[in-house]
């Protein structure tokens, strides 16, 4: 049975309150990342390859970086604080949409199936 969901967001809040930097690799299983945390600042994903849809709420969040999320589609991080944003392999990926006044990189390899990419930057980022 796939899993739906990473951790509630209040148990993750709650239960490791600190937690800077998140790494899932390899987590077949896993279809969704929903993620809301107050102080995270890094989170990667890399070959959890069955992840459709990735969702966050972390306005500390300054580096975002799925690498071989084959099945994920659409993505969008408005308004987002994140200051380097890398995207490798994702090959279904076909919307991408950020809002960010801080993101200095932009790294996208691999996304083959791109349609249409969005970036709003500047003071108060958003659509």
């Amino acid at each position: 049975m796939a899993a739906d969901v990473l951790l509630a967001p209040q148990r993750m809040c709650s239960e490791v309150p600190r937690l800077e930097e998140l790494s899932l690799d390899s987590c077949d299983g896993l279809n969704r990342v929903d993620l809301a945390h107050p102080v995270l600042k890094s989170l990667a994903v890399t070959r959890c390859r069955r992840v459709v849809s990735v969702h966050t709420s972390c306005p500390a969040l300054c580096t975002l970086r799925l690498d071989e999320v084959e099945a994920l589609e659409a993505l969008a991080l408005v308004p987002a604080a994140v200051r380097t944003l890398a995207l490798g392999a994702c090959q279904e990926l076909r919307d991408l949409r950020v809002a960010s006044g801080a993101l200095q990189t932009l790294d996208l390899r691999g996304c083959a199936e791109l349609q249409s990419l969005r970036v709003r930057l500047g003071r108060g980022a958003g659509w």
